[in-house]
Order: C-alpha cells, then sequence, then structure tokens
C-alpha cells in the first residue's frame, strides 16, 4: 500500500513539472505573440482630466410673446413683417381707433379742466386779490347808492307825475260836473257837454297811464337796485372767501372731481390700449397672422414675437447625473447644423421639479450660448452639449483603450512596455471622462501602454497549475 501511494506521489509530481512547463511555455508564446500584435501605445501623461455630462435638447431664444388684441375689430394697420427686428415700445399693429382716440381726447380735456378748478382753489391769495376784492365791493357799493338814489328819484317822479294826472283829472272832473249842472239848469241838450265829457274821459284815462308808466319804471328801477345789490353782496363773499380761504367740502369735492376725470381717463387710454399691439421687448418677428381690412383672429396669435438677445439650449438631464450639474458650469454645445462650429456656454438655471422622459425622470436645464455670432442659430435647432461638471489638473492620464478589468478578479490593470515586450501591470484607478482615465498607482509619468490581443485558454482560467504534495 505504501509503494502505490509512494508512485502516486510521483506520478503526481511528474504531470505537475510537465504542466509547469507546458503553461511557462505558453505563456512565453504569448508574450512574443503579444510583442508582435501590439495594436497601438501611448505615454503616461502629467495633465488635466475635464470630467463632462452628455445631454441633448433644443435651441430656445430667451423669450416669446404670442400677442393678441384685448378687444375684436377690424385691422387697420399692419406695421410689421416677419423676420424683421423690432424695438421694445414699437407699434406693430391697430385696429381702427377713431372714436376710441377721440374719447382718450375728451378725457384729457376734463381732467385738464378739474386740475385747473383746484389749482384755483388751492392757490393762495396773495395782497393784490384782496385789494382787488376790497375795490369790487367799493365799486359795487357806489353802484348800489347810484341805484338806490335812481330809486327815490324815480319813485318822486312818479308820485309827481300821478298826482299832476289826479290834480287834471280832478279838475276836468269838476269842471264836467259844472257844464252838466249849467246844461240841466237851463234844459240845454248834454250834448253841449261833449267836449267836457271828452277831456274828463281823457284826464281820467290818463291817470292810469300815468299809474301803470309809473309802476313800469319803478320796477324797472328796483331790478337795477337789487342787480346792484346782489353784486355788492357778490363782493363782500368774494372778500370773505378770499380771506378765510376755500371751506374744507368745496376743496374736497374739486379733489374728487380730479380723481373722477383721472380715472375715466385711464379707462379711456385702456380701451385704446387694448386696440394696439405693442412690441414688450427687442425681438424679431415670428410670425404675422393679421391683414389690414379683415377682423382680427380669435384662434391665432396676431403677431408672435421671439428675443433673440440671448439664445439657450433646452436640455433634459437624467436624475443620476443631476447631482453633478451646478449653474454656472461651463457648457461645449455642437448644433447638429454646424457639427464643425462649436459653441461655448454656461448652465444658466435648472428646473426644480423633474418630468418624466419616456419613463426615465429627468431634471430639465437652460444653457446660455456665447459666441453666437459666429455661427446661424435659430429657433428649435437640435444640439448636443457637454456640460463640464469637474476639472482635475496635475494628474497621470491614460486613454481609456488601454485601461482593463479582469473579470474573475476585478482587478484593473493595463499593458506596460518593458524593454518592447507588453507586460500586465495593475494599475488604481480614478475618475474617467469619455477619452482618458486617471491612474492614481501602478504607473508613472512617461510609461507607455499598449493595446495589445489577449487570448484566453482553459489553462489560463484555471490559473497556474499547483504543486502537489
Amino acid at each position: 500500500m505504501k509503494k502505490v501511494f509512494t508512485w502516486f506521489i510521483i506520478l503526481a509530481l511528474i504531470a505537475a513539472g510537465v504542466g509547469g512547463v507546458l503553461w511557462w511555455r505558453n505563456r512565453q508564446a504569448q508574450a512574443q505573440n503579444a510583442t508582435s500584435n501590439i495594436l497601438r501605445t501611448a505615454q503616461v501623461e502629467r495633465g488635466q482630466l475635464v470630467i463632462t455630462v452628455p445631454a441633448s435638447g433644443n435651441v430656445a431664444v430667451k423669450q416669446r410673446a404670442n400677442l393678441n388684441f384685448k378687444m375684436t375689430g377690424d385691422v387697420a394697420v399692419v406695421a410689421v413683417a416677419v423676420g424683421e427686428h423690432v424695438k421694445a415700445g414699437q407699434e406693430l399693429a391697430r385696429l381702427d381707433t377713431t372714436t376710441l382716440e377721440r374719447a382718450v381726447r375728451q378725457a384729457e380735456i376734463a381732467l385738464e379742466q378739474a386740475r385747473l378748478n383746484l389749482a384755483m382753489l388751492q392757490k393762495p391769495v396773495g395782497e393784490g386779490d384782496i385789494k382787488l376784492a376790497e375795490q369790487a365791493i367799493h365799486n359795487a357799493a357806489q353802484s348800489l347808492e347810484v341805484a338806490r338814489i335812481s330809486k327815490e328819484a324815480a319813485q318822486a317822479q312818479a308820485n309827481l307825475s300821478l298826482r299832476l294826472a289826479q290834480e287834471m283829472r280832478d279838475k276836468t272832473a269838476e269842471a264836467y260836473e259844472n257844464t252838466i249842472e249849467r246844461l240841466e239848469k237851463y234844459g240845454q241838450p248834454l250834448a253841449y257837454a261833449a267836449g267836457i265829457t271828452a277831456a274828463y274821459m281823457e284826464a281820467d284815462g290818463n291817470v292810469g297811464i300815468t299809474q301803470l308808466k309809473a309802476d313800469y319804471q319803478l320796477q324797472q328801477i328796483q331790478s337795477q337796485w337789487l342787480s346792484a345789490y346782489q353784486a355788492y353782496r357778490q363782493a363782500q363773499q368774494n372778500l370773505e372767501k378770499l380771506q378765510t380761504g376755500p371751506d374744507t367740502e368745496r376743496l374736497r369735492q374739486a379733489e374728487l372731481q380730479v380723481e373722477q376725470a383721472q380715472l375715466t381717463l385711464t379707462q379711456t387710454q385702456e380701451s385704446l390700449s387694448n386696440a394696439i399691439l405693442v412690441a414688450p421687448f427687442d425681438g424679431i418677428i415670428a410670425a404675422v397672422n393679421i391683414q389690414a381690412g379683415a377682423p382680427a383672429p380669435t384662434n391665432l396669435p396676431a403677431i408672435t414675437l421671439l428675443d433673440d438677445s440671448q439664445w439657450y439650449v433646452e436640455v433634459n438631464v437624467d436624475e443620476i447625473d443631476i447631482g453633478k450639474v451646478a449653474v454656472g458650469q461651463p457648457v461645449s454645445v455642437t448644433l447638429d447644423s454646424s457639427p464643425q462650429t462649436p459653441l461655448r456656454g454656461t448652465v444658466e438655471r435648472i428646473a426644480a421639479t423633474s418630468t418624466n422622459v419616456g419613463g426615465v425622470i429627468a431634471y430639465k436645464l437652460w444653457v446660455l450660448l456665447k459666441d453666437t455670432e459666429t455661427t446661424t442659430i435659430l429657433d428649435g435647432m437640435t444640439a448636443g452639449v457637454l456640460i463640464q461638471t469637474d476639472i482635475f489638473t496635475d494628474v497621470l492620464i491614460v486613454p481609456n483603450w488601454a485601461v482593463r478589468t479582469d473579470q474573475a478578479t476585478s482587478e484593473t490593470y493595463v499593458y506596460r512596455l518593458e524593454n518592447g515586450a507588453p507586460v500586465r501591470t495593475a494599475v488604481v484607478a480614478g475618475e474617467r471622462n469619455d477619452t482618458h482615465t486617471i491612474i492614481t498607482g501602478g504607473l508613472a509619468e512617461g510609461d507607455t501602454v499598449a493595446l495589445v490581443p489577449e487570448q484566453r485558454n482553459l489553462m489560463e482560467m484555471q490559473g497556474p497549475p499547483s504543486t502537489g504534495r
């Protein structure tokens, strides 16, 4: 039994020796084959590595405005065309505003009048105004005195004229009665008294006429006196107002009239502005959907205005990468329309809420473009962006194609050239971008790494043969 066991050990040692020789020869063959099959080489360099997050999106303007009239009506003027640049405040189009403009002018006049009335009430009283008011009272008093004297004179004249007419009537009546008495006494016909009768009737009628004339003259004189008295009282009141100033109620009423006039003007101006389209910002006309003489559309914007003072790219970034992105990071932008002319950009803002893009949670961000004069940029163009999220300087870097990972052991390694032959060398890898990887251990600056094809066989997968006991 012991002899059998001894032979078993001898056979195992022979098998191990044969296997080791075969493995060593295979490795030598691989090394020779690798030397002859080096596909490319690169030096380990010290430099910088830029980390980026890729994304794609579309070009957008700073702001867009779809302009519509705020009232219905026929379009009177279209002042712009597609592609035309306009300034903020520039009139773009208007409806028929003849009636509205007239209403605005009337409201302006009413406001001006109300303000003038208020200013007159608020105007400080000067010494000259007081003197003028006092002089007006003096003049009115003189006119009143003249009216009083005229009234008294007219009354006296009326009384005199009436008394004389009455005396003439009384004398004529006495003569008439004496004549009638004599005719009756002597039996003469009364017809002989016709003359005196006519004189009596005339004198009696003259009394009535004189009374009427006197009343009429007295009424006129009384009216003149009343006018003079009212002018005198008004002059006194004007002086009192100047001395005491406007009363609070009257002043408040004038202020309310100004407020009402201002409100009316504002309303008419708003109505007028509703019939006029004005550019809210500098920009370019993108669409015009109105015609002069035709009704303004209700289902389309009348005019579309784009603010092309700044251009953006709107992109969606996956939630896995959004944590690396921050406002202010530099961005490289490539337009599909001009891939040979990359543009610079900056992350300007990031949406606070997510969106679902094809089942993937993403966040929208806006990249502000720079150097936009170098190429043609239009709203809606497709663009790819690379957002620079980090940069490492003074680090060892190698091309990504040189770095490999052992699937069995997870070891990271490269093939480093030693005496012209590639030797598998374990390394410690750091951050990487699309082209290069940072190496923090295992290589030195100036080393040469190579890309060689690898051949794997059963013995390699099983590892080198173990030594039996």
